[in-house]
């Protein structure tokens, strides 16, 4: 996307915090997850602040269900449908698609031991170059967790050996702020503005998100039009 890769020269950046702005349906879901997937497949040699770890788009979905999110990923992906395939074979194009599958330190085998089919794809994602970043997709109810709860998912994948590299939320109306506001929506969303900016500058990692305008947003952008 041309414009929006001027818009954010020379890319997203520690420390800062990107929303896209949308009425529903407007593929605001859709933007983040592809900004997860371009993240990945433009970033080949990113290198993890600490040695050694591996490097993860942690994408936080609030909305659409971890099945519903891998769907809308295949479809980006291919254009034929993920029902005409087995869970296996689905599984298998999307890690070769998408660069996974490759273990980095294979059990030695038996010579002698005939090979299936998995072991020779295997072979194969071996002579390839394999992107080095993962993508961590966590599906978490509306209002079940809070901003805090983001660093201990972080923490989390540190005891994995994984380092987020960017975390993506979808959408900001559906986490809770740290510090609980009632019935307030207007100071709610400044609080989980704010929490969302400080935990970027704390983890100096870009934090992208969306959020939902609402009627009277809509209602100008309909006497726009």
């Amino acid at each position: 996307i041309k414009r929006l890769n001027t818009l954010l020269s020379p890319g997203f950046m520690n420390g800062r915090i990107y929303v896209y702005l949308g009425l529903p349906g407007s593929f605001k879901s859709g933007m983040l997850l592809k900004s997860a997937l371009d993240i990945r497949k433009y970033n080949p040699n990113f290198q993890t602040k600490t040695p050694g770890m591996k490097p993860c788009v942690l994408l936080i979905s609030m909305e659409n269900t971890l099945q519903e999110t891998i769907e809308r990923v295949w479809n980006m992906e291919f254009d034929d449908a993920i029902t005409d395939y087995d869970p296996e074979e689905a599984i298998q194009k999307l890690y070769e698609k998408l660069g996974y599958g490759c273990d980095p330190e294979p059990e030695k085998e038996n010579k002698n031991k005939e090979k299936s089919l998995t072991d020779m794809l295997l072979e194969e994602d071996k002579k390839k170059e394999v992107q080095n970043i993962d993508i961590v997709i966590q599906y978490k109810p509306y209002k079940s967790i809070d901003t805090d709860d983001l660093y201990t998912i972080i923490e989390d994948l540190r005891e994995e050996n994984m380092e987020v590299c960017v975390l993506i939320l979808d959408y900001i109306k559906r986490i809770s702020p740290a510090i609980p506001v009632q019935d307030n929506l207007r100071l709610e969303l400044d609080h989980i503005m704010n929490e969302l900016k400080a935990l970027a500058i704390i983890k100096n990692i870009p934090v992208i998100t969306a959020h939902q305008m609402n009627r009277s947003a809509a209602a100008t952008v309909d006497q726009a039009i």
